[in-house]
């Protein structure tokens, strides 16, 4: 692991790599997962709350208990290994994110959201 401190071409980094993991023990949102899902990379996850919420199910990431690096492990190997079934997931997550997750789609909600909270 190499850390590249502040970088501009975070998407081509991100767009770079076979799998992205995501190992948190907790998470407000997923960020990171929501990032690699815009770029079309294979997930896995922790299976914690908001996880489970941003990936939608194990359709588009693999899920794996928190705080088991031996399930993380095995989950990324499979992931590097069956390459047409991760690839098959990454799309799916992508297809998710376009359809909930750009700007335009979360501000129109928020919109919304504070159209309702106003009436």
């Amino acid at each position: 692991m190499r850390f590249l401190g502040a970088r501009d071409d975070v998407f081509d980094l991100m767009a770079a790599v076979e799998v992205c993991a995501v190992p948190s023990r907790w998470e407000g949102l997923g960020s990171a997962a929501l990032e690699a899902m815009g770029v079309g990379v294979p997930l896995v996850c922790a299976d914690v709350p908001a996880l489970r919420e941003t990936v939608g199910s194990e359709g588009c990431a693999l899920l794996v208990p928190p705080q088991r690096p031996d399930a993380l492990a095995d989950a990324l190997v499979r992931a590097l290994e069956e390459r047409g079934e991760a690839l098959a997931r990454a799309e799916a997550a992508r297809a998710r994110f376009l359809a909930g997750y750009t700007l335009e789609r979360v501000s129109a909600r928020m919109v919304e959201f504070y159209g309702r909270a106003l009436a």
